[in-house]
C-alpha cells in the first residue's frame, strides 16, 4: 500500500536579499502485511465402534436338528455350516457347535453344526468273548446275529470271524454276524460187553407121578 508523499514549501527570506529557496520534504510510506494462515487440515473422523456381543448360544448338544434350528432363530442367531458324522445317535441329532454353548455373539450370527448321519462303523470283535461283542454291536446301534463253527485249536465261545468287516460303515440297525468258535463233540469210546456163558439154574423136572 502506498501512501502519497507530502511536499512542503516555505519561502524562506534571507536578509539583504529577495532570494527565495523551495525545500521539499517527503516520506517513504510504510506498510505492514497482514497474513492470514488458514488451516485447511481437517481431523480424522472418530472410529464407529463395533457393538459388544449380546447374544449367548443355547445349548444345542442331542437336540433334533428342527428343534436346533428353533432354538438359534428364537436366540436371535442363524444356522451355518452343517457337518455329518458317524455316531450312534439318530440321523441329524446335533453332536457338537462351533462357538460352544455359552459363546457370547452378536445378533444374527451364525453357529456351525455337526449332526449325526446316521450310520457308524462296526466295532472290532473278533478275539472278544460272544457275550462282549453281542454287547458291543449293540453298542454301536447294530443287530446282533451269532453264529457258531467248531474250531479246536480256538477257546470256544470266542469270536473268529465277523461280517461286514470291522470299520465297514453300516446304516444304524443294520445286522451284523459273528461266528463264533464252538468245541469239537465228544464222542464217548463204547465198552465192549460180555458174552452170555451158560446158564447154571438148575432145572427141575421131577417125573411124573406113577398112575394108579
Amino acid at each position: 500500500m502506498l501512501v502519497a508523499g507530502v511536499i512542503a514549501a516555505g519561502w524562506v527570506a534571507a536578509a539583504g536579499g529577495s532570494a527565495r529557496s523551495f525545500m521539499a520534504v517527503s516520506s517513504t510510506p510504510s506498510a505492514t502485511a497482514a497474513e492470514v494462515s488458514t488451516d485447511m487440515s481437517t481431523a480424522p473422523p472418530a472410529p464407529v465402534e463395533a457393538p459388544s456381543p449380546s447374544v449367548q448360544v443355547p445349548e444345542l448338544t442331542i437336540m433334533p436338528l428342527g428343534e436346533a434350528r428353533a432354538a438359534l432363530e428364537a436366540a436371535g442367531l442363524r444356522l451355518g455350516s452343517l457337518t455329518p458324522a458317524d455316531s450312534v445317535r439318530t440321523g441329524d441329532t446335533v453332536l457338537a457347535l462351533e462357538p460352544g454353548p455359552g459363546s457370547w455373539l452378536n445378533a444374527g450370527d451364525t453357529v456351525d453344526l455337526v449332526v449325526a448321519s446316521g450310520s457308524n462303523s462296526v466295532p472290532a470283535t473278533v478275539g472278544l468273548a460272544s457275550a462282549e461283542a453281542v454287547a458291543a454291536l449293540q453298542n454301536a446301534g447294530f443287530v446282533a446275529v451269532v453264529e457258531t463253527r467248531v474250531d479246536g485249536d480256538t477257546v470256544p465261545g470266542t469270536v473268529l470271524a465277523s461280517h461286514p468287516d470291522t470299520a465297514a460303515v453300516l446304516r444304524l440297525g443294520t445286522s451284523v454276524t459273528i461266528t463264533v468258535a464252538a468245541a469239537a463233540p465228544v464222542h464217548p469210546t463204547p465198552t465192549p460187553s460180555s458174552s452170555p456163558g451158560p446158564s447154571t439154574t438148575p432145572t427141575n423136572s421131577a417125573p411124573p407121578a406113577p398112575s394108579r
